[in-house]
């Protein structure tokens, strides 16, 4: 499974211990900063982009966000 970790920093002990457990299962797994993205939230087509390149992220099968409080 592809999953997109979407967290602020890939150092914080939490987001290190996601990814951890993600590819001791096997997943692939990609943090991506959560400031660099943004949602286009419609009823026909949902989407996640990233800012600067204006990629879309539709080919994850599974999307985190890890956002501290």
């Amino acid at each position: 499974m592809k999953i997109a970790l979407l967290s602020r920093n890939k150092k914080l002990y939490s987001t290190r211990r996601l990814v951890e457990a993600a590819e001791a299962r096997g997943h692939e797994i990609n943090v991506i900063d959560v400031l660099r993205c943004y949602m286009n939230i419609t009823s026909h087509n949902p989407t996640i982009l990233i800012e600067i390149s204006n990629r879309h992220l539709h080919f994850y099968s599974l999307y985190s966000i890890r956002i501290q409080p």
